[in-house]
């Protein structure tokens, strides 16, 4: 009757985080603490100059619908989330959420760009900052992955489809408004909604491929078959183990 009677918002809360493990952000796999912390200081610093630098050489609003500008942002905003929980753990939920999108975003981004868009079309950009916003992010994302202790929920990826269409729709009203950003893509050929679905494809596919590399960080510590995220782990079986008695006595 309990869980009944709470909120929308608590129900979405318990269906997208019915875990209540909090403290495993901050925890690494092959690095040392110290080594991890200024890493993700790195990553952050990195990503906010290079989305900087992207601005300088974007003076139009472009940067809107870019979509390696929204990689930087939300990297960036990422790795600063991750320092903020060093200290505080009370946005462990966004920061890893966070991370299950920079994983896609920017893995979409390499692939896009390097695959269909440069090949189209002569980039504004500098060579330099080109690669730095459409390979650099996406290489300290994958470090920080490899390294890291958080898990892919699988409940996530609707919400991943969900911002992935409000950045189509934000492009969409962009491109017939302003001014089209991307040669291949401008809303009045099946060739563009083809490539409109593949990125939805290619975004659940990434997202699964997040879940494998988990299963391999849970077999494989630093140096040995310990189980590297066993501290989660626990944590993740204590918290079935709690939700299960939980729906067992709501059904009395």
């Amino acid at each position: 009757m309990e869980i009944r009677q709470r909120s929308l918002v608590q129900r979405l809360d318990l269906y997208f985080w019915p875990y209540t493990a909090n403290n495993y952000i901050k925890y690494t796999i092959y690095f040392t603490p110290k080594c991890w912390l200024f890493f993700r200081f790195l990553g952050a610093a990195f990503c906010i100059m290079t989305f900087a630098l992207s601005i300088v050489e974007t003076p139009t609003f472009d940067f809107l619908v870019i979509l390696a500008d929204w990689g930087c942002v939300i990297t960036s905003l990422y790795f600063s989330m991750t320092l903020y929980n060093y200290k505080y753990s009370n946005c462990w939920k966004i920061t890893h959420f966070l991370y299950e999108l920079s994983w896609c975003i920017d893995w979409t981004v390499v692939l896009l760009f390097w695959g269909i868009i440069y090949p189209t079309q002569t980039w504004g950009q500098s060579i330099q900052v080109t690669v730095l916003a459409n390979g650099g992010v996406f290489i300290f994302i994958l470090i920080d992955s490899i390294n890291n202790q958080i898990w892919f929920f699988r409940k996530h990826v609707y919400l991943i489809v969900i911002i992935g269409f409000l950045y189509t729709l934000l492009h969409l009203i962009y491109t017939l408004a302003v001014r089209k950003v991307y040669d291949i893509v401008n809303y009045k050929n099946a060739y563009t909604y083809l490539i409109i679905l593949g990125t939805y494809l290619m975004l659940i596919i990434i997202f699964i491929l997040g879940a494998f590399l988990d299963k391999f960080k849970s077999k494989f510590g630093s140096s040995d078959l310990i189980p590297a995220t066993s501290s989660f782990a626990s944590s993740i079986a204590d918290d079935r183990r709690e939700i299960s008695l939980m729906n067992q006595k709501n059904k009395r």
